[in-house]
């Protein structure tokens, strides 16, 4: 399974954030397709569930969720003043797709 460090999330710019319409952009590591290298930089597609630290994509794609990018985790914290959960990082308000 592919995993993603230095992670953060992106909206698509007309929706708002809790409606889930969200991505994520990192580095994955472990691609099990064979066509990133270890390190490359991504952004995936719309992020469809979210079950502890594993997503879902639209496309069916599963990420572990590594390392969050540290000027992301100071957006949200200092910035916007949330809270990261550690163990469910990304909260989606869909249910997990299996």
């Amino acid at each position: 399974m592919a995993r993603l460090e230095n992670w953060g999330v992106v909206g698509d710019g007309y929706s708002a954030p809790e409606l889930g319409r969200i991505y994520l952009v990192g580095e994955v590591y472990d691609d099990n397709t064979g066509r990133l290298e270890d390190g490359s930089p991504i952004q995936t597609s719309l992020v469809a569930g979210s079950k502890g630290r594993f997503v879902k994509t639209a496309s069916g794609s599963t990420y572990e969720l590594g390392k969050i990018n540290p000027e992301y985790r100071d957006h949200v914290v200092n910035t916007l003043g949330k809270k990261i959960d550690e163990a469910q990082p990304v909260k989606i308000i869909k249910k997990w797709l299996n």
